[in-house]
């Protein structure tokens, strides 16, 4: 917003100065005033994105190389199996967090730039959101959620998970999913429909959650969707299972990939 006004004063004075100097006719300098500081916005927009977007190049990186040496390290382990697959897990686990915690500090260079772009700061804090979850920085999740932009499935589905876990009224829950899935296309809600059914099991309310797989599967074409319906439909609550989301779903924090361990130390390899 600076930009903005630092722009508009800077039209208003050469406009000003080159009426008042004679050079201008009032009506050619209010046009140049004008066009300077629209000049001048474009000028500064343009190097602030730049300096923005490589900052973002640089999480990019930063994401980009991590997944790589972690995907390394898993092939090796394919090729040799490892001894404990808990210290395995805990590894991968410690390079993920290192990953992320190395994106957050680079994101928070953009920090001084929120006075000088329009909605810089949601959208910085938004980013922040995401990586503090997967560190499992609960208290700056909760303080970082009332800024963030709700425009991503996968946030939504975050803000649920969180509430879930505060055990905030179910009434409250309901309002925000509503919410959200009103803003999803076609096939773009399975993930947040999935979420918010199996919250609606975990408080017993198996009416709820068929209805809500009902509306999911209208608006979705997932495999998933349908089969947890289809099991709901059969009283067989029991058998909902949002696996088929695969670490999208284990994302959430909700739910353990409890089956993928069982290979994992069944075939003694890591998946």
């Amino acid at each position: 917003m600076l930009t903005i006004l630092l722009n508009v004063i800077l039209g208003v004075l050469c406009g000003a100065g080159l009426g008042a100097s004679g050079m201008a006719a009032p009506g050619w300098a209010i046009f140049w005033g004008v066009l300077i500081a629209v000049a001048g916005q474009i000028g500064a927009g343009l190097l602030l994105r730049k300096k923005m977007q490589g900052v973002m190049d640089d999480v990019q990186i930063i994401l980009k190389n991590g997944q790589t040496r972690m995907q390394q390290k898993i092939n090796r382990w394919q090729q040799k199996p490892v001894s404990s697959m808990k210290q395995a897990q805990d590894e991968l686990l410690k390079d993920q967090r290192a990953m992320t915690a190395e994106a957050l500090a680079c994101v928070e260079q953009l920090t001084p730039y929120y006075k000088w772009i329009p909605m810089l700061h949601r959208q910085v804090e938004t980013m922040r959101l995401q990586f503090a979850w997967q560190l499992k920085d609960l208290k700056l999740v909760d303080r970082l959620m009332p800024r963030a932009v709700m425009m991503d499935p996968m946030l939504m589905c975050i803000r649920l998970a969180r509430m879930y876990q505060l055990d905030q009224p179910a009434a409250e829950m309901e309002k925000v999913f509503r919410k959200n899935k009103k803003r999803l296309r076609y096939n773009q809600s399975a993930l947040l429909y999935a979420t918010w059914a199996w919250i609606l099991l975990q408080r017993k309310d198996v009416d709820g959650a068929f209805k809500v797989l009902n509306e999911a599967n209208d608006k979705n074409e997932n495999e998933t969707l349908k089969r947890n319906r289809e099991a709901i439909a059969n009283n067989k609550p029991a058998h909902f299972n949002n696996a088929g989301f695969g670490d999208a779903w284990y994302a959430l924090f909700l739910e353990e990939p409890k089956v993928r361990q069982q290979r994992a130390q069944a075939n003694g390899r890591f998946f």
